[in-house]
């Protein structure tokens, strides 16, 4: 928001960032090997293109002169591209080879996972900045393990109690 858009951020939020990205490194630090970098690279890549994507739908949704974007239109034709994307070298690399009904529930888990909660999210921006927006979202991964740990007798590491306690306290 400060880069792309010049727009302020106070001290508490820039405190709440920086607690958060704490929360984060002691979580990904303590697995990390140090031989392959894939995965904290793709992470990172990751955050900074659903950073990227928060601005996007943002000044989409001011930017337009009906008071408000179409936060269903936007979401169908994200991820209808990026299915049509996928599809495409699912199908030349050969791991669309599946029952129908197994593709048709990872459609169907495709719009609860992500079109539903994509809709709420641009309807959301209405209301909240971009950055509390993004500070909101790090729950996701602090709760990920609760959910695990409720589901399954997987019980989550020291580290990743303590960096999604550093999350919380963001």
């Amino acid at each position: 928001a400060w880069a792309f858009l010049r727009r302020r951020i106070g001290r508490g939020t820039l405190l709440a960032m920086a607690v958060a990205a704490v929360g984060i490194g002691i979580m990904i630090g303590s697995h990390w090997t140090g031989h392959d970098l894939t995965g904290p690279v793709a992470g990172l890549v990751s955050g900074a293109a659903f950073g990227a994507l928060i601005l996007v739908l943002e000044k989409i949704d001011r930017a337009s002169p009906a008071g408000g974007s179409n936060p269903f239109a936007i979401v169908l034709f994200n991820n209808a591209g990026a299915a049509a994307i996928l599809g495409a070298v699912g199908m030349y690399s050969g791991i669309l080879a599946a029952a129908p009904w197994k593709i048709g529930l990872i459609c169907a888990t495709g719009v609860v996972q992500l079109a539903i909660p994509y809709v709420l999210f641009q309807l959301a921006l209405r209301r909240v900045r971009p950055v509390d927006a993004s500070l909101l979202i790090l729950l996701e991964p602090v709760l990920n393990p609760v959910w695990v740990a409720l589901a399954t007798s997987e019980r989550p590491d020291g580290s990743t109690l303590v960096g999604g306690a550093a999350i919380l306290v963001a």
